[in-house]
């Protein structure tokens, strides 16, 4: 299902959001998380740096998951993969340093219920 246009950029707005607040849960931006960002909700190239300033914006919001479960995941209430989907992609981007710490674990798993 594609989302109509208002709703489309307020998921991408939120994916963004969180995806800062959980690389930095840990308390610092790695490069390793910064990149699996990019590479685990890729977009098109010309969108990049408008996207790269609202990430490193976000980075000090440090939004709760809570957000995630309630503004992304109810859009895909009927799509149990795609809410399946979207959660892996935040463990991925959680372990993209190779680590996850405490803040991380509580963080995914607030999501996931």
């Amino acid at each position: 299902t594609v989302l109509p246009g208002l709703a489309r950029a307020r998921l991408i707005h939120a994916i963004i959001t969180l995806s800062a607040s959980l690389a930095m849960a840990d308390g610092i931006l790695k490069r390793e998380e910064f990149s699996a960002f990019f590479n685990l909700f890729p977009m098109p190239e010309r969108r990049h740096l408008r996207v790269r300033r609202m990430f490193m914006d976000a980075c000090d919001q440090r939004s709760a998951p809570e957000l995630a479960r309630d503004a992304i995941l109810p859009l895909y209430r009927d799509r149990p993969e795609m809410r399946e989907e979207i959660l892996a992609r935040f463990v991925a981007l959680a372990t993209a340093d190779g680590q996850v710490c405490d803040t991380e674990y509580h963080w995914l798993r607030a999501c996931a219920e």
